[in-house]
């Protein structure tokens, strides 16, 4: 099977913007070299919003975050405090008693077909905000929000480039041996959001694709 990984740059149509903190940013760091390395426990509460979509942007984000091995999502039956507003600083004890060394926060609203989302990321010891931001967007490209959340978190902590915001571009095999039918499709780096690109009556071997 031929795969390829394809980064998506933050597009028109989907504006983004620091979220500033109200105190000096922290160095929230983890270093991936060292002998002894351990996933970093966080802490990610359902975010702020109409129906269930916050709970389904924040699942997507742990998700991806243990996905990188560089994170351990703590299970959210263990969180003292369980509604954690984004307007207000968090009750950091109550995470503390937790282990968390990094909180999210943030919020989802829909209006009309638009989207808008922010996210906190808190270093749990110091009590101070690492980073933030917002995002306005389609609202059916929560998902495409949620991973570039992830990114953010994941650039901020490891001082790396993010992934989750990626797409693979594979060729799909169907059907009986004697008549395999192939299909150049492509699906976000989680498996998400399959999308077929050929009916299966192309020849498909090596496909090569624009950068942009």
């Amino acid at each position: 099977m031929n795969i390829r990984i394809s980064r998506r740059s933050l597009a028109l149509g989907l504006a983004a913007t620091p979220l500033a903190a109200a105190a000096a940013r922290a160095e929230l760091v983890v270093s991936l070299d060292r002998a002894n390395f351990q996933p970093m426990p966080i802490a990610i509460p359902d975010l702020q919003g109409e129906g269930d979509l916050g709970a389904r942007v924040a699942a997507v984000i742990a998700n991806d975050l243990q996905r990188s091995g560089v994170f351990a999502p703590i299970d959210k039956r263990a969180f003292i405090d369980k509604s954690v507003s984004p307007d207000v600083m968090p009750q950091f004890d109550s995470w503390r008693a937790i282990n968390a060394q990094a909180l999210v926060t943030g919020r989802v609203q829909r209006d009309s077909a638009r989207m808008h989302a922010e996210f906190r990321l808190w270093d749990v010891a110091s009590g101070e905000q690492a980073t933030g931001q917002q995002y306005t967007t389609d609202a059916n490209n929560w998902r495409r929000v949620a991973h570039l959340i992830a990114d953010a978190i994941y650039s901020k902590i490891t001082g790396a480039g993010g992934f989750f915001d990626s797409r693979v571009v594979y060729v799909d095999e169907t059907g009986p041996k004697q008549a395999r039918r192939k299909r150049l499709a492509l699906m976000d780096q989680d498996g998400a959001n399959v999308r077929y690109l050929t009916e299966g009556n192309e020849l498909v071997v090596t496909p090569r694709f624009s950068p942009t």
